[in-house]
């Protein structure tokens, strides 16, 4: 099966309780990567619905607690959690120009496994679309340090009951849901493939949480819109 040409290293799953969390998962996927070599981690969505931003892209609701609103450390756009599947693949190389490489070939692998669903799909401007409507299924963004990459795709399984939050963002939850289409089955037939092992709380260490993350490099020049696009087609 394609998937089983990257299963060495370690399979871990984690349910997410909070939104805070969601960074300093990322934070130990690196750490493990360093470690312990190309590890993954499956992420099922548990916690409230929220807003989480790329690290050039500006906080827009500390003002408000219904709209929980966080920061991850990559350079991606914003993304509304609710029914969202992630999965990541750690890989100890953290240079700019193999991150590209990789994060294409991980596209190509996973166009595989959607083809075994049913699905047509391409990959442009690193986001897996579907090939007939241009929606997109699959968005995926990367992080790296000087030593390791972070390569990760999301996806909706289920329509996400996410229109506050649009609203708050002056997004038009119409347009927005027509701009992608749910993804059914990737996320268990991949946990077929790789068995994780279910982790908890104590999977982030204390040295993750206590790291003071300001990953916004400039407040001069804000990256603007959201991971949701739809490709012309």
């Amino acid at each position: 099966m394609v998937v089983q040409r990257m299963n060495s290293g370690k399979s871990y799953e984690r349910k997410v309780q909070e939104p805070d969390e969601i960074d300093d998962l990322v934070g130990e996927v690196h750490e493990r990567t360093l470690e312990n070599g190309f590890t993954r981690l499956f992420l099922d969505h548990e916690e409230e619905q929220n807003i989480v931003r790329g690290r050039n892209q500006e906080l827009l609701h500390q003002d408000r607690p219904d709209i929980p609103e966080v920061r991850r450390r990559d350079g991606g756009k914003t993304w509304y959690h609710d029914d969202t599947r992630c999965f990541m693949l750690g890989i100890p190389d953290g240079t700019d120009k193999f991150r590209e490489v990789y994060m294409e070939q991980w596209g190509k692998l996973l166009i595989d496994e959607l083809e075994e669903l049913g699905y047509d799909a391409f990959i442009a401007d690193s986001d897996i679309y579907d090939a007939e409507t241009g929606r997109q299924l699959i968005g995926m963004s990367g992080s790296n340090n000087k030593k390791s990459s972070v390569l990760r795709a999301c996806w909706y399984e289920e329509d996400p009951e996410i229109d506050e939050l649009l609203e708050a963002d002056n997004q038009d939850p119409e347009k927005f849901h027509e701009r992608y289409d749910t993804v059914e089955g990737l996320y268990s037939r991949l946990r077929e493939h790789l068995d994780p092992v279910q982790v908890g709380e104590d999977f982030i260490s204390e040295e993750i949480r206590e790291e003071e993350n300001d990953y916004s490099s400039s407040t001069d020049n804000w990256i603007e819109g959201t991971c949701i696009e739809k490709y012309p087609v």
